[in-house]
């Protein structure tokens, strides 16, 4: 019993490793410190699992889709395949308990692009160097479960 759970966890595992490693994903780095975070009230709702639009090819790369912080509220951003800015790096939306005199506060910064090379740079500069990145395709659509014997979303067919 122990080993065939252990072999479907192992095949669980490999199969979402697989399935991840396709996506051509942006440069990554953590943000570097000229956004303040906001303090929000509530941690966002659970991901929105998203059928992922064909590869355009090119240069795009895939984004995921992420809660952003308006205002008092929630609101979902699709993922969506996107032509990264120039020399820019993508620093994904970022969520911490950040411990306050008697009790913790949560607090959100939003996804933001900066510049790989910032010396010399203004925070100002820094935070305004990268444009938004392009869409090259359409943007992720909320999951459909498969309702036939084929595999096949309503939405993929």
């Amino acid at each position: 019993m122990v080993r065939r759970l252990r072999g479907a966890l192992l095949a669980g595992l490999a199969g979402a490793l697989a399935c991840g490693s396709q996506l051509r994903a942006p440069p990554r780095d953590a943000h570097v410190g000229v956004l303040p975070p906001t303090y929000v009230d509530y941690p966002p709702p659970p991901a929105v699992a998203e059928s992922i639009p064909r590869d355009p090819g090119g240069a795009c790369v895939w984004l995921d889709g992420h809660w952003d912080w308006l205002g008092r509220r929630w609101e979902w951003a699709p993922g969506g395949w996107v032509t990264p800015p120039e020399g820019c790096f993508y620093a994904a939306p970022f969520i911490n308990w950040e411990p306050t005199a008697g009790a913790s506060r949560l607090t959100y910064t939003p996804a933001h692009w900066y510049p790989r090379e910032r010396s010399g740079m203004s925070e100002e500069q820094v935070r305004t160097a990268c444009r938004k990145p392009v869409p090259c395709g359409p943007p992720a659509k909320p999951y459909k479960a498969p309702v036939g014997g084929n595999g096949l979303s309503d939405a993929e067919r």
